[in-house]
């Protein structure tokens, strides 16, 4: 089965980048361990390890591949990149479940 066509693939891909969802507005309440994030165009809360904060942070900038967001984690994190990876991977997945981010080719 192909990823390119699985909404809820973390493979990135070929030229796909991560995103988030179009008219999102998110309001943040940082913590040591973990940030409340609400969004406004949902209305829903969550709450977000530091990791996926960072993540859906970068990506509220510009959209980023898997690859580039790693490279991100491996430089300001102390986890080797195998760790990383699985870690980014599940991250990314949990975001997109919580439909806070999606893949777009680009």
């Amino acid at each position: 089965m192909s990823t390119l066509n699985d909404p809820l693939s973390t493979d990135g891909g070929l030229g796909r980048r991560w995103s988030i969802l179009p008219g999102t507005d998110l309001l943040w309440h940082p913590g040591d361990d973990t940030s409340l994030v609400y969004d406004l165009l949902s209305g829903d809360t969550h709450l977000l390890d530091n990791l996926s904060a960072m993540l859906l942070d970068t990506l509220s900038s510009q959209p980023l591949s898997e690859a580039e967001l790693l490279a991100a984690v491996v430089d300001d994190w102390s986890l080797d990149s195998q760790g990383a990876a699985e870690a980014v991977s599940q991250r990314l997945h949990n975001l997109r479940q919580l439909d806070l981010i999606y893949l777009t080719d680009s």
